[in-house]
């Protein structure tokens, strides 16, 4: 299968990275987890949310070795031995694509592509995906509309999308079963109840 995973706010806690950098640089207190798309956008001023998306800002926002959404790695290197994995983000290529193969090199083995994309860029156009995972409600519904079935991480900002929704990693190999497999899946299951 030829899988796109996106990076930011699935793989890497983006919103964790953003909010105590911003902190960190202007004194700001009180950030909270994202509750919507544009919670940050909307708490900060123009200036401060420049900053975030500039080189000054590139590393403590996006080159955090130590944020990982738990399990991810385990998962998605399982992954990667069985299926053609390619990672996809939304940032700057020109300050972030050695920020971000750095991360990925130390979480990741085996993957098939990085793909560092200008916001403008559609993550649909890039090919024709077998299973995406993402979390941008914007994206999740892109990828419904062409029929590619979408995994998304359960955030506080995407209620509502996706059929496909997960809160831990751990559960990604039993979605990937149920949507390709679903005899397999449902045996499995008939099978851990009846244990």
């Amino acid at each position: 299968m030829k899988i796109g995973i996106d990076i930011d706010g699935c793989l890497y806690h983006w919103t964790l990275a953003a909010n105590e950098a911003i902190e960190a640089k202007f004194g700001i207190e009180g950030l909270t987890e994202h509750t919507h798309w544009d919670y940050l956008y909307d708490s900060i001023s123009p200036a401060q949310w420049a900053w975030l998306w500039s080189g000054d800002a590139a590393e403590r926002v996006f080159g955090r070795t130590d944020l990982i959404f738990d399990g991810a790695s385990l998962i998605v290197n399982d992954l990667c031995e069985y299926h053609e994995v390619h990672f996809m983000t939304h940032r700057n290529p020109e300050l972030t694509a050695e920020i971000t193969s750095r991360w990925l090199e130390n979480w990741f083995h085996g993957y098939a592509g990085v793909h560092i994309l200008q916001s403008s860029v559609p993550k649909t156009t890039l090919g024709n995906w077998d299973l995406f995972i993402d979390d941008k409600p914007d994206t999740i519904s892109a990828f419904e509309k062409i029929g590619t079935p979408i995994l998304v991480p359960d955030r506080l900002y995407n209620q509502g999308y996706g059929s496909y929704r997960f809160d831990s990693w751990d559960l990604v190999p039993g979605l990937v079963d149920h949507i390709f497999n679903p005899g397999i899946a449902e045996q499995q299951l008939v099978l851990e109840i009846n244990d």
